[in-house]
């Protein structure tokens, strides 16, 4: 299966309408790459505007986001805050 990484740009409601998310898009806009849509539930929850993906091409559905990357394509970890060690 073709896996691809994007960068999705959260689109949000205005501030006076919740400032909810509306969608999410892909870098593109052109003829060979048009830009992508994706609804908040197919996207995993993060936090800012931006983030990077490794999606997956299903043949006759389009692309289906599979996880959280960092933009070279690395597995995205959330580190744990450090402790700091009892002296």
């Amino acid at each position: 299966m073709r896996t691809r990484i994007f960068k999705l740009k959260r689109s949000r409601f205005l501030e006076n309408a919740g400032g909810g998310t509306v969608f999410f898009t892909s870098d593109g806009g052109t003829r060979r790459q048009p830009t992508k849509f994706w609804r908040p539930g197919e996207v995993p929850a993060f936090e800012g505007e931006d983030a990077w993906f490794e999606a997956e091409q299903v043949p006759g559905c389009g692309w289906r986001i599979v996880r959280r990357v960092h933009e070279n394509g690395q597995p995205y970890e959330i580190q744990p805050p450090a402790q700091e060690s009892a002296g």
